[in-house]
């Protein structure tokens, strides 16, 4: 794991590993598989409905309905119950998105069950069993 560069130790003794250096642990697990965003001019742009670029990346940011620094803070109904599972070696999404996400939905007052699962990707993180299984149990 440590071939281009160190950034995790294991002791035995113990049975645990932490990680040394968020940098090198990000180049080995967290290659990023999202191109570079959008154009200038397409930030000026709106959709069919007159929708603008602004009111979209809004109403696709969960922190927009559950951070007071957003005009959409208790602006909707957020779920009581969240369980959140992603997997270490994900590339979709930067290293803080979800444990963002947990933490806002922690300080609205709703119930989190947070978990990275190592080895996983983006739409596979369980440990055993399937995601629908786990959920429901």
């Amino acid at each position: 794991m440590n071939a281009d560069g160190e950034w995790i130790i294991y002791d035995s003794e113990t049975n645990t590993a932490s990680i040394t250096s968020v940098e090198d642990f990000v180049k080995h697990c967290k290659t990023a598989s999202k191109s570079v965003g959008a154009f200038a001019e397409d930030l000026t742009r709106t959709d069919a409905f007159g929708n603008t670029v602004d009111y979209r990346i809004n109403m696709y940011n969960l922190l927009y309905f559950l951070s007071e620094y957003y005009d959409g803070y208790e602006t909707s109904t957020v779920a009581k119950y969240w369980r959140i599972r992603t997997g270490i070696n994900q590339g979709d999404t930067a290293l803080t998105t979800e444990v963002n996400l947990a933490l806002a939905l922690e300080n609205y007052g709703a119930d989190v069950d947070f978990e990275t699962v190592w080895g996983q990707g983006h739409t596979t993180a369980e440990r055993t069993g399937d995601s629908t299984t786990n959920f429901i149990a």
